[in-house]
């Protein structure tokens, strides 16, 4: 249809005749014609009775005890010992010290924990990884490994194997039962109502991972689908 040309329409002003109802709108001084804006209002009006009228989704209950300090966590999900930990098992493996700053909505904090290892409470429990059998590729199975990180308020983060793997990120992840004061003198965490145990991230900027009144860890194996 290249270059080809349509005849404009000549224009035509249509003038109501002196019968017709149809004003012009310069005729039609003072009228305000709303009939757009109300249509508007009423759905907005619609939409919002509509939003308010449905009810509230109900809140997930947490099932543990918050009015008292936890004083054991389960141990359990991928290991061959499901451990029930407490202060006297904790206080038997060996000790461990870090020193961690990390911002939290109290500001700044600096604080040095006493506690033991995260990795060497899972090998306690034994992991138990992936293998052939279950996964198409086993490779580098325990890279599939984490763990799930409760409190008793339901309050929950993870922490990767490999985070902790010597040969990987090697990280000192701590489960904390104590810490040093101001005059370096020790304190069990129940002391400052952080409950019998709370993980510590060395190297985390912000405070989120370190959960406290730990009441459950799950050792989890990624799923390859």
């Amino acid at each position: 249809m290249s270059g080809q040309m349509f005849p404009l329409a000549p224009y035509r002003s249509i003038v109501p005749d002196s019968g017709s109802s149809v004003r012009p709108l310069a005729a039609m001084k003072g009228v305000t014609v709303t009939t757009r804006a109300t249509s508007w209002t009423l759905c907005l009006l619609a939409t919002v009775l509509l939003a308010t009228s449905q009810p509230a989704s109900a809140q997930v209950a947490c099932p543990y005890n918050t009015a008292t300090q936890p004083t054991e966590f389960r141990l359990n999900g991928a290991v061959t010992k499901h451990l029930k930990v407490d202060l006297d098992l904790l206080t038997s493996l060996p000790v461990s010290y870090s020193t961690v700053s990390f911002v939290s909505g109290s500001g700044l904090n600096t604080v040095t924990y006493v506690g033991v290892s995260l990795y060497d409470l899972l090998n306690l429990a034994e992991l138990a990884p992936v293998t052939s059998a279950t996964v198409p590729n086993a490779k580098n199975a325990s890279l599939r490994t984490y763990a799930v990180v409760v409190g008793s308020d339901c309050y929950t983060a993870l922490v990767s194997l490999a985070e902790l793997l010597p040969v990987f990120g090697g990280q000192q992840i701590l489960v904390a039962y104590g810490q040093l004061d101001a005059n370096g003198n020790f304190e069990f965490l129940t002391a400052v109502g952080e409950g019998m145990a709370r993980l510590v991230v060395p190297g985390d900027k912000a405070g989120g991972r370190f959960v406290s009144n730990i009441v459950h860890v799950k050792v989890v194996n990624a799923s390859w689908e």
